[in-house]
C-alpha cells in the first residue's frame, strides 16, 4: 500500500513540475510531428531564433531544427513558446496602434486633465525598426514650461528609427508657481501621475528594453528629473537607467545620494550665454559631490533653450557613453 501511494506521490510531483515548467515559461514535454513522415518525437523546447527551433529530445541530446520541419500545428506552439518564455503578451493581445512608424496618443481620462487642460496622457512614437518581442530602447522626454506632451525635442535627441519616444505632461493638480523642483509637493503629485503612465506605457509595449530605458528632460522638465532623484522615487530609479537633465535639475535637498553607487548614467548640460547657467552647474557639481556619474557639458552658443548644438551634443552622449554603458549593463 505504502508503495502504491509512494508511485502515486511522485506522479502528482512529476505533474506539477511540468506545469510548472510551463507557468515558468519553460516548455512541457510534448510530441512533435514531422512534416514529412508524420514521426513524432518527444522533446522540450529550449530556444528559438527566428527560423530555427532547439529541442530537447526525451532521453537524448539536444537538437535544432527549422521550424518548417513540423507539422503547422507544432509551428505555432513553438511561436507561442517565445512569448510565454518572456512572460508577454501574444502580437494578437498588442494594442493595434502598435506597429513600426507609428505615432499616437495615448489617452488616460482616469487621471486629472494636463498642466495645459487637456485629456490626461502621453504621445509616443514607435521605430520603424519595432519588430515584436525583440527588445527596444525607450527614451521619455519632459518638456520645459507647463510641460506639453510633443515629441519635437525627443526627435532631436534620439534616433526616431530606432526608440520608442515618449513624452509625458504635468498634472493640472501642480500649483502654477514657476520652477517645480521647488515645492516637494508639486513633486509627489508628478511622481504619481507619471508612475500611472509609466506602467500604462510598460502595457502598451511589453517588450521595452529591461536596460535600455533612458528619461531626459529641459528647464522643468529637468526639475522634474533631478527632483526625482533627489526624492528617490521608485518610478523612476527602479524603471529608468540614464537621466539627461538640461538646463534644470534643481530640488529641495540637491542631495543626489540616492543614485551614488548604482549603475545609472547621467548628462547635465547648459547654455554658455544662459541667465540660469550658474545654477545648473551648481545642480551638475552637487551632483558630482554625491558620486553620481555624470557628464557635465556646457554649450557655449546656447542660451536656456536647446539649440542644434545642445541637441548635438545631447545625442552625442546617449550614443556615444549612454547606449554602450547600457549594453554592457545588459551583459552582467
Amino acid at each position: 500500500m505504502k508503495s502504491n501511494i509512494w508511485s502515486i506521490s511522485l506522479s502528482l510531483l512529476a505533474l506539477f513540475m511540468i506545469l510548472g515548467a510551463e507557468v515558468k515559461g519553460q516548455a512541457a514535454v510534448r510530441d512533435f510531428t514531422r512534416a514529412t513522415d508524420q514521426k513524432t518525437i518527444k522533446a522540450t523546447i529550449v530556444s528559438v531564433d527566428e527560423t530555427q527551433v532547439t529541442l530537447q529530445v526525451l532521453g537524448k541530446k539536444r537538437y535544432t531544427f527549422a521550424m518548417d520541419t513540423f507539422i503547422e500545428e507544432d509551428q505555432e506552439y513553438i511561436k507561442n513558446w517565445v512569448f510565454k518564455s518572456q512572460g508577454i503578451p501574444q502580437p494578437s493581445d498588442l494594442d493595434p496602434r502598435v506597429k513600426p512608424g507609428a505615432s499616437f496618443r495615448v489617452e488616460m481620462p482616469e487621471l486629472a486633465k494636463t498642466y495645459t487642460g487637456k485629456t490626461a496622457g502621453f504621445s509616443i512614437s514607435i521605430p520603424d525598426n519595432f519588430k515584436y518581442p525583440d527588445p527596444v530602447p525607450v527614451l521619455v522626454f519632459l518638456n520645459g514650461g507647463s510641460g506639453n506632451d510633443s515629441l519635437g525635442a525627443a526627435k532631436s535627441i534620439a534616433d526616431p528609427s530606432r526608440y520608442v519616444l515618449v513624452s509625458f505632461p504635468y498634472t493640472s493638480e501642480i500649483a502654477k508657481d514657476g520652477a517645480l523642483g521647488s515645492d516637494s509637493g508639486n513633486m509627489k503629485l508628478i511622481e504619481a501621475y507619471h508612475a500611472a503612465m509609466l506602467e500604462r506605457l510598460t502595457t502598451l509595449i511589453p517588450n521595452l528594453s529591461k536596460t535600455h530605458r533612458i528619461i531626459a528632460g529641459s528647464s522643468n522638465g529637468a526639475h522634474i528629473i533631478g527632483s526625482a532623484i533627489a526624492m528617490d522615487w521608485d518610478c523612476y530609479m527602479d524603471y529608468f537607467k540614464a537621466f539627461m537633465l538640461w538646463e534644470g535639475g534643481g530640488s529641495i535637498s540637491r542631495d543626489f545620494r540616492a543614485a551614488k553607487g548604482k549603475q545609472y548614467c547621467c548628462w547635465v548640460g547648459w547654455g554658455g550665454k544662459s541667465e540660469s547657467k550658474a545654477f545648473t552647474i551648481g545642480v551638475a557639481d552637487a551632483m558630482e559631490s554625491s558620486r553620481v556619474q555624470v557628464t557635465k557639458e556646457g554649450i557655449a552658443t546656447a542660451a536656456h533653450g536647446m539649440n542644434d548644438d545642445a541637441k548635438s551634443a545631447a545625442k552625442r552622449w546617449l550614443t556615444e557613453v549612454a547606449m554602450p554603458a547600457l549594453d554592457q549593463m545588459d551583459k552582467d
